[in-house]
């Protein structure tokens, strides 16, 4: 090459490079930075609004593209005239929720030591110590007198042939909240077995339902799908309450359902801890690799499943399907679940949160945020660790509850904000037309605990059998279901789902909502609605709220202990003196929120509102009216331990 042309080259070499090298530095930071750092702002500020553009894009998803993962249920039904004799119901069943049982406690024991240790100094005499049956409020678990003796009272009071089944919401073990003692995997299983073996042998003629609480695995909060050396316990230990065919799926993910009444009425346990955001385990509900994506695939198509066999739904977890408590993604897929299912779910009953009252969810408005999310995701906005990310402005992550055993935290501060929302939430609905506006919502119960947070409390729901009568005084033709073939069937379609995620994952491909099956499709606008929303068999028609007033109990106690009568019989004592009340009924919380006049007495659930999603819409509207009324209210869901009294 002539010695020119060399010059002329390294001369445009030199020009180029810096022009080249500043270019590469100016791409590398756009990178680095995208507009994360701006669109964070935005969102932390609920100031991100999607451009029209934007919104058109989010218009051209076909929520009908949504395919189902079992798309023929009818295959699993078999049309028979077989006769089957259905059970006598008596309408009613019983929920108990947070015991934490301590096998630790000892009476007398220092409240600041958990109850678990006493000091004979004087140094000691003036610390606060633990009452024989606990103390609501001072923050130490409950003592096993206290389980023992509520197990015994209910089974004297609401034997089997008063109930039609039993509902346990979670956490049977104790908090970890002792360095000295810690928690063990074996003290865990060994306590929910006690109690398995316990409501067994009390209640041996009807079904009961377990489900898995954040303090019911090892170690606490952290659990992901299985099989797993946990939910394999747990399966073993509640083997005689879970169908055989359901087992299996059991150890992958920690759910299940019962027939309560046969090819009628099932009470879904739904295995929360793949959705809770305090799960490190739980990413999001995005990807089908997810644990919570691949639970959505099992409880969409056994939902889909109890609507094609005419089948009605209670849905049950430890933790509640709150935006509170959920990964967002999972709070909104989970909810649009059971708000396109209106027609077989009846409602939502949780623990957890050691409260008693109820949250409002607006379900026609989680698709739209849905397609949002997928947006945002689209726009392959990163974290540092290269995860996707999306926040809702509406999404509030401040730690609300502390860790500190029983003892309640903040409980006032995340009720205002429970009444702000129903504030909220009560401007945006039209009451003179609530038939026909209930259906954008339902309802999550959140019930009171036995755990001294506050006192203990039980409940105890009626429900709607009149079409019940027919076919349990008499002979019925049933639709039979070969679930063992539909769970086999499920369990290789979510494998494929997961393998195809790998794969997707592994080119980085984003997820498309049009493609995901764990989104439902529309309710079908042919299907009436379910027991939530108008009076039918299933239809939960009243509650009474039991609780047990600790400071009297434990005076009563210390009173009598030493008299001549019980002094060599304390048994017999304690079997005197312990007895729930019933607190309220919601009777009562009608009257209190104006729904019926209160100075009426009603004999009969007949004279009463039944408890469908307008009802509730319609208690909402009236505790929000005057602060006086939300006072009293927040007496109820503080379980009148008085702690709305030490918060104002």
């Amino acid at each position: 090459m002539h010695t020119g042309t060399y010059l002329r080259l390294w001369r445009s070499l030199l020009i180029l490079s810096p022009i080249v090298f500043l270019s590469l530095y100016l791409y590398n930071d756009y990178v680095k930075y995208d507009n994360k750092a701006i669109l964070d702002t935005l969102l932390e500020e609920n100031l991100y609004v999607l451009p029209p553009n934007n919104l058109n894009y989010l218009d051209t998803f076909d929520d009908e593209e949504i395919d189902l993962l079992i798309a023929n249920p009818e295959k699993y039904i078999t049309k028979t005239n077989k006769k089957s004799k259905g059970p006598q119901l008596k309408g009613r069943f019983l929920h108990i929720t947070d015991p934490h049982p301590d096998p630790y406690y000892i009476e007398g024991g220092l409240i600041q030591y958990a109850c678990h240790r006493d000091f004979e100094a004087d140094v000691a005499s003036d610390l606060l110590k633990g009452s024989k049956f606990g103390d609501p409020m001072l923050g130490c678990d409950s003592p096993m007198d206290l389980i023992v003796e509520t197990f015994n009272y209910m089974s004297r009071n609401f034997p089997s042939s008063e109930v039609d089944f039993i509902l346990l919401t979670g956490d049977n073990s104790r908090h970890d909240n002792d360095r000295k003692i810690p928690r063990t995997s074996f003290e865990i299983m060994g306590n929910n077995m006690d109690f398995s073996t316990r409501l067994l042998d009390l209640y041996p003629d009807i079904p009961i339902i377990p489900t898995i609480g954040n303090n019911d695995i090892y170690p606490h909060n952290l659990m992901d799908i299985g099989p797993s050396m946990i939910t394999r316990q747990l399966r073993t230990i509640y083997q005689s309450m879970i169908p055989e065919e359901q087992r299996r799926l059991y150890e992958r993910f920690g759910s299940f359902f019962k027939e309560v009444v046969p090819g009628k009425l099932v009470v879904l346990s739904l295995n929360s801890m793949l959705f809770f955001k305090k799960n490190p385990l739980v990413d999001s509900c995005m990807s089908p690799t997810d644990s919570g994506y691949q639970h959505l695939l099992w409880l969409g198509s056994v939902l889909n499943q109890f609507r094609a066999v005419g089948m009605k739904c209670w849905i049950i977890s430890h933790v509640p399907l709150i935006q509170k408590n959920l990964e967002e993604s999972c709070y909104l897929k989970v909810n649009l679940w059971i708000h396109e299912y209106r027609d077989v779910i009846i409602g939502n009953l949780m623990g957890h949160m050691n409260l008693d009252y109820f949250n409002v969810i607006k379900g026609d408005e989680l698709r739209q945020r849905l397609k949002e999310t997928y947006f945002m995701n689209s726009l392959q906005i990163e974290d540092s660790a290269g995860k996707l990310i999306y926040k809702d402005g509406l999404n509030d992550d401040e730690p609300m509850f502390s860790v500190m055993g029983a003892a309640p935290v903040n409980k006032d501060r995340y009720m205002n904000k429970v009444r702000k929302e129903f504030k909220q939430l009560n401007m945006g609905i039209d009451y003179d037309d609530l038939d026909k506006e209930q259906d954008a919502y339902h309802i999550i119960n959140v019930a009171g605990s036995i755990i001294p947070t506050f006192n203990p409390a039980f409940r105890i729901w009626e429900y709607n059998t009149t079409e019940a009568s027919t076919f349990s005084a008499e002979e019925m033709s049933v639709n039979e279901m070969n679930w063992s073939l539909f769970f086999e069937d499920l369990e290789n379609e979510i494998d494929n789902i997961a393998t195809i995620g790998i794969q997707k994952r592994k080119g980085k491909k984003r997820p498309k909502m049009n493609k995901d099956k764990s989104i439902p499709k529309p309710k079908p606008e042919n299907l009436p609605n379910g027991p939530a929303f108008e009076n039918q068999f299933g239809t939960p028609l009243s509650f009474t709220q039991y609780f047990l007033k600790l400071d009297k109990l434990n005076r009563n106690y210390y009173k009598l202990k030493d008299k001549k009568k019980y002094k060599d019989n304390i048994e017999q004592l304690i079997e005197d003196i312990f007895a729930y009340e019933v607190e309220y009924t919601s009777t009562d919380l009608l009257k209190l929120a104006g729904v019926i006049p209160d100075k009426v007495d009603y004999l009969g659930n007949e004279d009463v509102p039944d408890l469908t999603v307008k009802t509730y819409l319609q208690i909402m509207k009236g505790l929000v009216s005057r602060k006086k009324t939300w006072r009293k209210f927040l007496k109820w869901v503080y379980v009148s331990s008085g702690y709305e009294k030490n918060t104002v």
